[in-house]
């Protein structure tokens, strides 16, 4: 039930709770690791956002999960959202499990 409330939530967390700065966005190659506490357990996850993107309208977020023994570094590597984010113009977001950070 906790891992689903986390899943749902997940992209809320992303998109809702942004705050609001003038600090350029990274490139989508150095991309941001960041970090939330969700039922005390620091979940870390990568984040590729293209310098295309229009920071004053909502954007598409795609979250890509991985298996049990993978992180979100693999998978990024094993899928290549991230080449199709900056062609097609989202975000997009590798979680970690708990025990992968």
């Amino acid at each position: 039930m906790k891992l689903r409330t986390f899943i749902l939530l997940l992209p809320l967390l992303l998109v809702c709770c942004k705050k609001e700065n003038t600090t350029p966005v990274p490139s989508i190659k150095e991309g941001v690791i960041d970090t939330i506490i969700h039922a005390n357990l620091k979940r870390t996850f990568l984040v590729r956002v293209p310098q295309t993107v229009n920071r004053t309208r909502p954007v598409p977020l795609v979250i890509v999960f991985h298996g049990t023994t993978s992180n979100g570094i693999i998978m990024e590597g094993a899928t290549h959202f991230t080449e199709i984010a900056e062609r097609e113009g989202f975000i997009v977001a590798y979680p970690d499990g708990y025990e992968y950070p």
